[in-house]
């Protein structure tokens, strides 16, 4: 059997490397140097995909870490708030929806009852924010 392979354009190796970086980063707080060396990119495109995340609001620069002999080095942090994801429960009694942040933390939930078809509501939820 014959395997075609096929080559990533220039534009789907990029997206993969950022992709890398930004897991990375997402899993721990991570120097430009660190990346390179878990991933194997280069320190050069590492840094470029960290800027490109960082003009886009997913990562800032944290600070030092430790240092084991000169300079130290710059950790990099996921903006957990940056991005935001929604997910709504509609059911016979009650719409039920939350906000979440890039670490998957509710930010925001809201309950409300729904009219039932005499007017009043059909369930008992109390339509209060969390």
């Amino acid at each position: 059997m014959q395997r075609s392979v096929r080559k990533l354009t220039q534009d789907q190796t990029k997206l993969h490397n950022r992709q890398l970086v930004l897991r990375m980063i997402y899993e721990s707080a991570v120097s430009r140097a660190d990346i390179a060396r878990a991933t194997g990119l280069t320190r050069t495109t590492a840094s470029q995909a960290v800027a490109e995340l960082m003009e886009e609001g997913l990562v800032v620069d944290g600070g030092q870490g430790p240092s084991a002999g000169g300079k130290p080095p710059r950790l990099l942090h996921i903006v957990d708030d940056a991005r935001h994801a929604i997910g709504v429960d509609v059911s016979g009694y009650e719409v039920r929806g939350s906000v979440f942040d890039l670490r998957g933390r509710v930010v925001h939930h809201l309950s409300l009852p729904m009219p039932s078809a005499s007017g009043g509501a059909a369930g008992s939820g109390n339509g209060d924010a969390a």
